[in-house]
């Protein structure tokens, strides 16, 4: 329905963030009143208002009929499959996807035990949260505005990069404060993230095409991210292999940049020789001084 009503990956991403920060400020009251549960009570008020909302506003998406939805289905997958076979850029694209939102999701699971200190109360979490979603929000206007003078492979690269640095600081080091600004700093890279790699994936991805790659980038990262949370190990552990993984991720980036330069050289010159061929291709009479000097 974004996409419909004209609003671009970005600000997409901006109202997700202001959701974020009212909910997490409207729990964290909320549990001071009611206690565990009624976060949730709320949560299921919410839903209901946004099924209300979608029953009466949306209209159903049938899609093209098909005699036969197994066929379709199997088509699919192959012409995806070739499609990321045959494109050495989709196939960096995706791991690049797959390695980032592991890292990420693992984030999402570790960074309140992180911040723990034992015989100490807990943090505030809904605040900390808070402030993570506006950072991440950040993020996002700081991606709108440098979109007009960065290509987005060039900026996903710089985001791996920095996010190499904030991970790294909860994997070295056990102090709250520095966590919680590292943290931030992640923040703001994912908030570059989402809009800058939805960029590129429409650049890249045919549309006939789409749905099934992306659900094949799916595949990797459930796999990544079970792996890491199946596992059984220490927070910091957890840490450790997330920097790997962006390190991973920042490599593939750095190569899908050249693929995308080297495209970019030589698609230039083409155009230059078409134009002299066009050009040499006048008739004679045609072929006066394009550039003529005037008699002081």
């Amino acid at each position: 329905m974004a996409v419909s009503s004209g609003l671009s990956s970005g600000e997409v991403h901006v109202i997700f963030g202001v959701v974020s920060v009212a909910s997490a400020t409207k729990n964290d009251g909320a549990f001071v009143v009611g206690g565990y549960a009624t976060p949730f009570d709320l949560a299921a008020a919410c839903l209901c208002v946004g099924g209300a909302v979608i029953a009466l506003e949306w209209s159903e998406n049938y899609g093209t009929p098909v005699k036969s939805t197994s066929l379709r289905v199997v088509s699919n997958l192959q012409g995806g499959a070739h499609a990321v076979a045959r494109d050495s850029r989709i196939l960096l694209l995706g791991g690049v996807s797959a390695c980032f939102e592991a890292a990420m999701y693992a984030f999402v699971f570790e960074w309140t035990p992180s911040l723990k200190v034992e015989g100490a109360p807990d943090p505030p979490y809904g605040e900390i949260f808070s402030i993570m979603m506006l950072a991440c929000m950040c993020g996002t206007r700081v991606f709108g505005i440098a979109q007009r003078r960065v290509k987005p492979d060039r900026s996903t690269r710089v985001l791996l990069l920095v996010s190499v640095a904030a991970l790294a600081v909860p994997a070295t080091t056990a102090g709250p404060t520095l966590c919680v600004l590292s943290f931030l700093v992640f923040e703001v890279c994912v908030g570059v993230y989402f809009p800058a790699v939805s960029t590129l994936k429409s650049n890249l991805v045919p549309d006939a095409i789409r749905s099934t790659v992306y659900n094949l980038f799916r595949v990797p990262l459930n796999l990544l991210v079970l792996a890491i949370l199946l596992s059984h190990i220490s927070t910091r552990v957890i840490f450790l292999a997330s920097v790997a993984l962006l390190v991973l991720a920042a490599l593939m980036q750095h190569r899908l940049c050249l693929l995308l330069l080297h495209a970019d050289a030589s698609a230039e010159p083409k155009t230059t020789t078409t134009t002299i061929a066009r050009l040499d291709d006048r008739d004679d009479d045609d072929k006066k001084p394009l550039y003529e000097t005037a008699d002081v």
